[in-house]
């Protein structure tokens, strides 16, 4: 899979892969659907490159025992939360436009016309 490959091409290339791997462990979709506790018409779904939630596909793939490549999939973070919060602290403040650092350039005058709010609307 490629990031050139469209969202649905990749749905489809992933269903191939999970029928390839159902068909390996000789599995039927009726005893995978039962025993990953998604409805078969969802695996059949999956299978054939529809969109399905992630929690069925997590369901299928812990039926099939690939929960593991999900740490390929997404490896974890080596930096922790306190790291990243030092981090943006550490990147310098960007600060509005003040008087002193516009000198030379036009100041914003307002909207060209006035606006008149009609007194019509008060009890």
């Amino acid at each position: 899979m490629t990031s050139e490959q469209s969202n649905t091409a990749i749905l489809k290339e992933l269903g191939e892969r999970f029928k390839q791997q159902r068909a390996a462990r000789n599995i039927d979709q009726a005893t995978l659907a039962f025993e990953s506790g998604v409805a078969q018409r969802t695996l059949s779904r999956l299978e054939n490159g529809h969109a399905t939630s992630f929690e069925a596909v997590i369901k299928v793939m812990r039926a099939l025992d690939l929960l593991d490549r999900l740490d390929l999939m997404l490896p974890a973070s080596d930096i922790s939360p306190v790291q990243i919060v030092k981090h943006k602290q550490s990147k310098p403040r960007r600060r509005a436009r003040t008087a002193a650092n516009t000198e030379g350039k036009a100041d914003w005058q307002g909207f060209a016309q006035p606006v008149a709010f009609d007194d019509a609307g008060e009890a």
